[in-house]
């Protein structure tokens, strides 16, 4: 979206009239969260309201959330806790949310944008005063309108009900397309973001432009033009809702084509008609005596999708002849075609077919589900397709998440934090600092659940393994937890690494043989800090002590070991144990370093437009690792092949990475997969200055050591990577 940036830094101003918060609590089992949610319950019944907001940003922000949760939001710490006895009551209000983080779980998320019907008097007027964002983005939509239109959206929106003009579609199609635009870039902000779009009629405007397939000038100018020829054909026409499937709908209309139309399909049990009013009342009595539920919509004077649609086509498409579509950062599923699209296509000729062409939601929403998007969150400043969605799901026999962004006559912020809420609850990582901002305050300590273990020891046979205490699923390389009782600040987490798992090792090597990766290690040490409950992990001084070497057959445990020196920092040291066949051979050490603790992430921003107008040499994917193969001798199979794309020059190189499909599941139980971060390694050798098209010299690189690695958050499969040489 194309508003201004510096927005995210403001923070939200506190309403008096939206004093909503969100509380999040979270457990590694069942139990664990039940205790903490009892421990939480005490502690927020004795809490004073004052400190309620800073508690609920230090239980967000500033704590470890772990698999099971719960999240609710209330207004003061006594209504938090009556929440919570209903939960603990097993009784849960609509305002608490209970899930449980799905480490393998591959769903993905869609932002819906649906069409008219949804405004409402003073929609988005709390959220322009109180979230800076969305204010930023609903500007720049108002100056994009402007520029079209000739009026001001922000006049519109904050009018009273004497003189605002919503009902007029030329104003109410604008106002939507930006609250639309507004609510997109707030979610993002707060760390919510859409692996496909899809536009319900109107809606495709909006879904474009967050999409990044049209500008927001553009987009501006296809809904100003658009709702301006509409409002020409106002009164001439109605829309109604049946309970038919299309094609049952359209054999009715067959002999009326002139008249009337299908415009549309919400589910595949329900279509939308349009047309001329006295005709289209006539097929509604027809079903009715049918026992066919019917409905007018009310407030809509307009027949769209329709033969009313046919005269302001030509108009339509000269007047948007200059917009210049391109190719978006997110896939875009088309109500058109209901087909899977990068937005490159978004002509004037394809707005054309929006405004006449039935829309097929019905169809397209079917085959999201087949592409596995299981949460579907509207962006809407009313949800208008929840139960359509809900007809879609149960239709499949699928099971997901419909979820709104606002709700007619609702406190904005309180709505949306119960949407985010149910994410949270269901696994979805959020970045709280965005949400809001606090001080942090002292909270219940975690509700451990007390297990004890034996450690056997002695000689050079290795540690025993012993079931993970926490119940779930682990992360793939981190295996189980070994406590060892003759040193208590110690522990220490056993796995086995083989060619094939985890992290099909086997696709990476050097001079032919398996070796594991640098990367492996510093994913192994994110993991152990989190696993220790550690907040804002940092790790320091990692250097890579001697190359681990895996067999082609068989397997070989590996060893990490964290022991804590201070209060904010703990050594790790990494291990492979002797193979079976020389059980008298000593340990191998492969990487140590520091873990700190306690630090915030922090980062500087990367103008990516900049670094490339400086990296003009491109190198594909492809040339990359032949490069690699024939320079260095490091062999990458399709499991280590994340560079896409390479722009460079010498001390220099920006990369598009892009995680291989097949890994995105076990990635998601990772911080940094070992592939995405092995690809971000094998992208400093293109700093090194070239020479007719090879690297100066024969020699192999590997990494040696790393000075310090800030985790700032879990991100998608597809990232940027610059390196710059000193």
């Amino acid at each position: 979206a194309e508003y201004n940036q510096s927005a995210q830094q403001e923070q939200p101003a506190q309403s008096p009239a939206d004093t909503a918060q969100l509380l999040a609590v979270s457990g590694r089992t069942q139990a664990a969260l039940r205790e903490q949610a009892a421990s939480y319950g005490r502690f927020l019944a004795e809490a004073e309201p004052a400190d309620f907001a800073n508690i609920c940003y230090t239980s967000t922000a500033r704590r470890t959330h772990h698999q099971h949760r719960i999240a609710l939001v209330a207004d003061s710490p006594s209504q938090a806790a009556a929440q919570l006895a209903q939960v603990l009551n097993d009784q849960p209000p609509a305002t608490a949310a209970i899930g449980q983080k799905q480490w393998d779980d591959e769903g993905k998320i869609a932002f819906v944008f649906s069409g008219q019907g949804s405004h409402w008097l003073g929609m988005g007027c709390d959220l322009l005063d109180r979230e800076p964002v969305f204010r930023a983005a609903l500007i720049a939509c108002d100056e994009a309108i402007a520029c079209y239109a000739g009026w001001s959206l922000l006049d519109e929106l904050r009018a009273p009900a004497e003189h605002s003009r919503l009902s007029y579609t030329a104003i109410t199609q604008p106002a939507i397309f930006a609250i639309q635009v507004a609510l997109a870039a707030l979610w993002q902000s707060w760390g919510i973001q859409p692996d496909v779009v899809v536009g319900h009629s109107l809606g495709e405007v909006a879904a474009s432009h967050v999409a990044g397939a049209l500008s927001l000038e553009d987009a501006a100018q296809v809904v100003v033009h658009r709702s301006r020829l509409m409002q020409r054909v106002a009164g001439q026409g109605r829309t109604a809702v049946v309970d038919l499937p299309m094609d049952q709908a359209q054999l009715i209309l067959a002999t009326s084509e002139k008249y009337l139309a299908v415009a549309g399909s919400n589910s595949p049990s329900s279509t939308v008609l349009s047309g001329d009013p006295e005709k289209l009342a006539e097929v509604l009595e027809f079903l009715e005596r049918r026992g066919t539920f019917c409905r007018m919509l009310k407030d809509i004077d307009i027949a769209f999708h329709s033969p009313q649609m046919d005269p302001l086509l030509d108009e339509l498409i000269e007047s948007l002849h200059g917009i210049q579509p391109r190719a978006g950062t997110i896939p875009i599923f088309s109500t058109v075609t209901g087909q899977l699209h990068d937005g490159s296509g978004l002509d004037a000729h394809y707005w054309g077919r929006n405004l006449r062409e039935p829309f097929i939601f019905g169809a397209t929403f079917q085959e999201m589900l087949r592409q596995n998007i299981a949460t579907f969150v509207e962006v809407s400043p009313h949800p208008v397709l929840g139960m359509v969605m809900r007809q879609g799901l149960e239709h499949a026999q699928a099971s997901g998440q419909v979820l709104a962004s606002l709700r007619r006559d609702s406190a904005g912020r309180a709505t949306l934090l119960g949407t985010l809420a149910k994410l949270y609850a269901t696994g979805q990582d959020i970045s709280w600092q965005a949400v809001s901002q606090g001080q942090v305050v002292p909270l219940p300590a975690y509700a451990w659940q007390h297990d004890r273990f034996w450690y056997y020891g002695g000689g050079q046979r290795p540690a025993r393994r012993v079931a993970s205490a926490t119940g779930h699923r682990r992360h793939p390389l981190l295996g189980s937890p070994v406590m060892f009782a003759l040193a208590p600040n110690t522990r220490i987490w056993q796995s086995e690494f083989s060619a094939a798992a985890p992290a099909a090792m086997s696709d990476h090597r050097v001079q032919g043989a398996i070796v594991v990766p640098g990367a492996a290690y510093l994913e192994l040490a994110l993991a152990a800090a989190h696993d220790l409950g550690l907040d804002h992990p940092a790790l320091e001084d990692v250097t890579f002590e001697q190359a681990f070497f895996l067999p082609e057959e068989g397997s070989r445990l590996v060893q990490i070991i964290v022991t804590s020196e201070a209060a904010d920092r703990s050594a790790f040291q990494i291990l492979s144990l002797p193979p079976e066949d020389a059980p008298q051979a000593a340990a191998i050490l492969h990487a140590r370093g520091s873990l700190r603790h306690g630090l915030a992430a922090t980062s500087e921003a990367v103008d990516l437009a900049s670094v490339r107008n400086r990296c003009r040499e491109h190198v594909p994917g492809g040339l990359h690792y032949e490069r690699m193969a024939s320079m260095l001798g490091l062999q990458y199979g399709p499991a280590y092949q994340a560079v896409r794309d390479i722009w460079r020059r010498d001390g220099e190189v920006i990369s598009a990475l892009d995680l291989p499909t097949a890994l995105e599941g076990e990635a998601s139980r990772c911080f940094i997969h070992p592939s995405l971060l092995d690809a971000a390694f094998q992208v400093v050798t293109a700093t090194l200055p070239m020479q007719d098209g090879s690297a100066t010299g024969n020699n192999t690189f590997l990494p040696v050591g790393i000075g310090r690695v800030r985790y700032a958050g879990r991100f998608g499969r597809k990232v940027w990577v610059h390196a710059i040489l000193r």
